[in-house]
């Protein structure tokens, strides 16, 4: 749920960008304390009709350390949507130097549901963190074809070498603010991995290492 604006990496991991949901038309309740959050939308189409059918969804956050230094979120969320037709699923490598989907399931005939639901977490002490999130996603299908189930997940790591700590408000991390006219510097890597192989659906396995230094 953290902007893009915000995160530390290029792209956002493997199944973040494989599974959830793109922006859609709809309406959204929200909730937010010091401590917890709650988030419930029902949607539609999106703009363009690029993606039809209509869903669900809910998220829930949880912040039981939480304080000057230290911060432990934990999270899920899930996502209930009738596609409204064939679906697929593919994602591109996270350092995009080319228009190419290392892993794409191909369009998935005879899509009648799809549920998702994604388990989050993170740590936060002084200028380290860590943060974690797996999502999967449940295909069910018409009786004539076997329902299709894929995951991935990823975790990642910082150390903010200035000393600066990442904020976090309202079950959201956001960016480095340098405290020095020199700027921040921040050492971050990640592992993620995918996997769009199930019954009769080949999308393909990936997974990505990467490693970066990050100038603010």
């Amino acid at each position: 749920d953290t902007s893009s604006n915000n995160i530390s990496f290029v792209e956002r991991a493997l199944p973040v960008d494989a599974f959830v949901p793109s922006r859609r038309i709809g309406i959204g309740l929200v909730r937010e304390r010091r401590n917890y959050t709650m988030s419930a939308m029902a949607f539609s189409t999106s703009i363009g009709d690029r993606y039809q059918g209509q869903g669900f969804g809910l998220r829930l956050t949880l912040a039981p350390v939480l304080n000057q230094r230290t911060v432990i979120h934990l999270g899920a969320a899930a996502v209930t949507e009738d596609p409204g037709g064939k679906v697929k699923f593919d994602v591109a490598p996270e350092s995009r130097v080319g228009d190419v989907d290392l892993v794409n399931t191909g369009g998935i005939d005879g899509a009648q549901h799809i549920n998702r639901l994604g388990l989050e977490g993170a740590w936060r002490h002084g200028p380290y963190s860590m943060q974690a999130e797996w999502i999967m996603a449940d295909i069910r299908r018409r009786t004539d074809f076997a329902s299709a189930w894929f995951d991935g997940w990823y975790v990642n790591g910082s150390w903010v070498l200035t000393g600066e700590m990442r904020p976090y408000k309202y079950g959201k991390f956001k960016g480095i603010k340098p405290e020095s006219s020199f700027g921040a510097l921040e050492l971050t890597t990640r592992y993620s991995r995918i996997d769009l192989d199930s019954t009769d659906v080949r999308g393909g396995f990936e997974h990505n290492f990467t490693v970066g230094l990050n100038y603010y």
